[in-house]
């Protein structure tokens, strides 16, 4: 949680998915490491040892509540960043002589404007392959983690269903299961469900295959299939391909429509 929190404070876009270069996160942790000492030394005074411990506090606070959701949130730390700054140049006035602190300010602020300006190109890894006016036929999954839900209705095309193919890939790290629930309609409802555990899905799109107890159903029968993955988090999930186009109804994202359809087949035995 730590790292996430501190990659999220300094730059950690998207959906927590784009991360920015070791050598930016290095430039960060030399001024995170600056204010540290700036904050000892304000708190040898009492005045600046209350913005200090104000500063602890909040961050404190926002290490607890983070304890309790899925994506550490370091913009909850925003609120302190005047007491930061303020540490950061007690930090200076302390490890640098009186002779060399512009040199050094100069030196900090070139340092941290590169490197915010470098994570510009930090997107181009991510939507390199999106141009200006392309019509995308497929997407993914953007938010297949937490407690969201993803939904579709199917036809099927008859006989006895053993299970689902889909296609998608796992996006980041973290250990996770990838939930598929299967509900017929009707008087006779029945369902099956089955999972994929995060090690099983590779880094790139490919096929994934949720095996499940037969289930008969009839040609032209319908039937929802809903995934769910709980212990995802956005920086760690699986992204399934759907296409943009709907045969039956358009599948669902927490039961509001999404125009498309997951890109899946029938695996009938």
């Amino acid at each position: 949680m730590a790292k996430q929190l501190f990659q999220s404070f300094w730059f950690l876009a998207g959906l927590m998915n784009i991360p920015a270069h070791p050598l930016q996160y290095a430039c960060w942790i030399v001024v995170s490491a600056i204010g540290l000492v700036g904050l000892v030394r304000m708190c040898t005074t009492r005045v600046e040892a209350v913005l200090a411990l104000t500063l602890v506090a909040n961050i404190m606070a926002v290490i607890n509540y983070n304890r309790y959701i899925y994506s550490v949130q370091g913009r909850y730390l925003y609120i302190g960043l005047p007491i930061f700054g303020l540490a950061v140049a007690r930090g200076i006035a302390v490890l640098a002589p009186p002779g060399v602190r512009t040199r050094v300010c100069a030196g900090l602020t070139t340092a941290l404007v590169v490197a915010a300006v470098g994570c510009v190109g930090e997107f181009d890894s991510v939507y390199a392959g999106i141009r200006p006016g392309m019509s995308l036929t497929h997407g993914t999954t953007p938010q297949l983690y937490c407690g969201n839900e993803y939904s579709q209705v199917m036809a099927s095309r008859g006989g006895m269903l053993r299970g689902i193919r889909m296609y998608g890939r796992r996006v980041g790290e973290g250990t996770f299961e990838l939930e598929l629930r299967i509900d017929t309609f009707g008087n006779e409802a029945q369902t099956r469900a089955a999972s994929l555990s995060s090690t099983s899905l590779r880094k790139e799109d490919a096929p994934l295959e949720f095996r499940f107890d037969a289930l008969s159903v009839s040609p032209g029968e319908q039937y929802r299939v809903t995934l769910r993955a709980p212990d995802a988090t956005p920086v760690g999930r699986a992204a399934l391909v759907y296409a943009r186009t709907v045969k039956v109804e358009p599948f669902q994202f927490d039961g509001k429509p999404i125009h498309g359809e997951l890109d899946s087949q029938e695996i009938i035995e």
